[in-house]
């Protein structure tokens, strides 16, 4: 079957290379400036009636030097305050998890974090520092569920409407870029993991998880191409070819795919017209291909002759087959300097010996015929026979 040169890049870094999921994404958005150091930059300010039972407890708390002292009397708001309004237990639930983080009592802060989401559960910003404190304590399960968190409250904030509300604007702005950020980085991520799958067969399986996921993500193109090559890989001739057709369907810039097609029309004899057809047409095309870059020159050297190869040999055995003798000739010349392997070298020029006999080109038919019995293989004896035929025929010495 053909070799293939995606034109990608399909892998923008190794698998070695790549942090795991969650320190990649935290990464991205540090190096944003969409992680605070300390609490949160766009919530509101506590908006609490001074004069109610809640009110004055809380001016108590904001009167309190010391720190501990000060989470003591938010820990016991919530004990005293179980039906408070939920903005004002959210933003407790804020402080106390904000604080929590500062002394390092994680667990604690995680829980209060917790606690706030099922408050307001469209809180990126706490559902982001929970995956923040999960990776301080270094537990990968913990990450992944922050991460899987903050990817689920992303994705509802790029679907959601945007809030009438002048002041909710400007906050649910801020946190809209960080979402769409966030997906597209998750998309990323998750996109290059299912990648870096070795087996190819559970390559297209994560591919496909993948897809079921994120239906919606930017590299919906790039995945049809891994499967194809993922297919190649697995030697499943069926499921590579209808890969190959879902490409060609929308794409007809990915030639390898085109020529796969051609391949195996032409093998199986079955829409020889077509093959013919994309083959001419890959052809056409090498002339500008340009080198992938995961390719050095040496190799794309060797795949361009190799696949160019092929597209002449289907080009001319389909001219071959239907007796067009001079197309054939054309095409079967062309591939024959592209050749390397003696045995597939044998076929073609026996091949051409017959197509310049049937054309009454004697002295190429013999030539062909000559080189052909030269290569030891299951022509050999027939090529020698054949010269011998031809110049009696013509009367040549």
């Amino acid at each position: 079957m053909s070799k293939d040169y995606p034109e990608k890049p399909l892998t923008p870094s190794t698998p070695e290379a790549r942090p795991t999921l969650g320190r990649k994404c935290l990464g991205v958005l540090l190096a944003f400036g969409l992680i605070a150091g300390q609490g949160r930059a766009d919530t509101k300010k506590l908006q609490v009636d001074k004069n109610s039972s809640e009110g004055q407890y809380l001016e108590l708390v904001t009167l309190e030097g010391d720190g501990a002292k000060k989470v003591a009397l938010l820990e016991q708001f919530l004990v005293l305050f179980p039906a408070s309004n939920v903005n004002v237990t959210s933003w407790v639930y804020s402080e106390l998890q904000d604080r929590y983080r500062r002394i390092g009592q994680i667990d604690k802060a995680l829980a209060a974090g917790e606690k706030l989401l099922s408050l307001t559960p469209d809180d990126i910003d706490t559902a982001r520092l929970n995956w923040r404190l999960a990776e301080s304590k270094g537990d990968p399960a913990l990450v992944k569920k922050w991460v899987d968190a903050t990817a689920e409250i992303a994705d509802r904030l790029v679907k959601a409407p945007l809030p009438s509300d002048p002041d909710e604007m400007k906050i649910a702005d801020e946190r809209l870029a960080l979402a769409r950020q966030f997906v597209r980085n998750t998309d990323h991520d998750g996109y290059v993991k299912a990648l870096a799958t070795k087996d190819p067969v559970q390559r297209v399986d994560a591919l496909e998880e993948f897809l079921k996921k994120r239906p919606q993500n930017p590299y919906l193109d790039q995945i049809e191409i891994a499967e194809f090559i993922a297919y190649n890989e697995a030697g499943d001739l069926d499921k590579t070819l209808a890969a190959a057709e879902r490409i060609v369907a929308h794409n007809d810039k990915y030639d390898s795919a085109m020529l796969f097609i051609a391949e195996v029309n032409f093998r199986r004899k079955t829409d020889t017209k077509r093959a013919l057809a994309l083959a001419t047409k890959f052809i056409e095309r090498s002339a500008t291909a340009t080198k992938p870059e995961d390719l050095t020159e040496d190799q794309w050297a060797r795949t361009k002759a190799q696949n160019l190869a092929l597209a002449y040999l289907i080009v001319g055995g389909i001219h071959f087959q239907s007796s067009n003798w001079g197309p054939a000739d054309r095409g079967l010349r062309a591939a024959l300097p592209l050749v390397a392997d003696d045995q597939l070298r044998a076929t073609i020029l026996y091949q051409l010996g017959w197509a310049n006999y049937q054309m009454q080109n004697a002295l190429e038919a013999i030539k062909f015929y000559r080189q052909c019995a030269a290569i030891r293989s299951p022509f050999q004896e027939q090529a020698g026979k054949a010269v011998i035929s031809i110049k009696a025929e013509y009367n040549l010495p």
